[in-house]
């Protein structure tokens, strides 16, 4: 199995990186956080490919800004070349502007807005790239609700696993419940 993760330096992406790792995928784990002190929320590419290795899969780490268009085409490209194909497409790619904090949306930073840069525009932008990839695999746009519902059924064995991994890693951010709630809302986003 191939797979892109996007957004898989922490959290959800690296909880359900770590899970298709268990399952023998090879992994590409894409980010900004290439080195400790990245990010103030910690994790790297690095250490979430190191992670999916260890589990049992094959983690390919890739710096991927997903602000550049340019880049995640890069990403796929290296992708085709090196597989021909994908199985797994999971957008986590995400940026947070500011620490969570109560208050509506009008209180905070006109700048919160580019979490829909980096987050639902890059993930139109990665699936663009991938689609063509995911359909010389069988698993184009016509199948993109059984694709996501495979992908839920497949990793829910490996959660529990993932989570205990993370936990000896001493990881913050509960993998498992964000994996499980994140691949539960694509399916239930894709399917209505």
């Amino acid at each position: 199995m191939i797979a892109v993760v996007t957004g898989a330096s922490r959290g959800a992406g690296r909880g359900i990186a770590i899970a298709l790792g268990a399952l023998g995928a090879t992994v590409y784990v894409t980010g900004r956080s290439v080195a400790d002190g990245d990010s103030p929320h910690g994790g790297t590419i690095r250490e979430t490919a190191d992670l999916v290795t260890s589990s049992g899969g094959r983690g390919v780490a890739v710096a991927v800004d997903h602000e550049d268009d340019g880049a995640v085409a890069a990403l796929f490209e290296r992708v085709k070349a090196q597989h021909g194909r994908m199985d797994v497409l999971v957008n986590n790619a995400a940026k947070l502007v500011s620490d969570p904090a109560p208050g509506g949306f009008w209180e905070k930073p006109v700048e919160a807005a580019e979490v829909i840069t980096v987050g639902l525009r890059s993930h139109f932008i990665a699936a663009y790239y991938a689609a063509p990839l995911l359909i010389t695999n069988g698993h184009g746009p016509d199948r993109e609700h059984r694709l996501l519902w495979s992908c839920f059924l497949s990793l829910r064995p490996s959660l529990r696993r993932a989570e205990s991994r993370c936990r000896q890693d001493g990881c913050r951010y509960g993998e498992r419940t964000k994996a499980l709630q994140c691949c539960s809302n694509f399916y239930l986003d894709g399917a209505s």
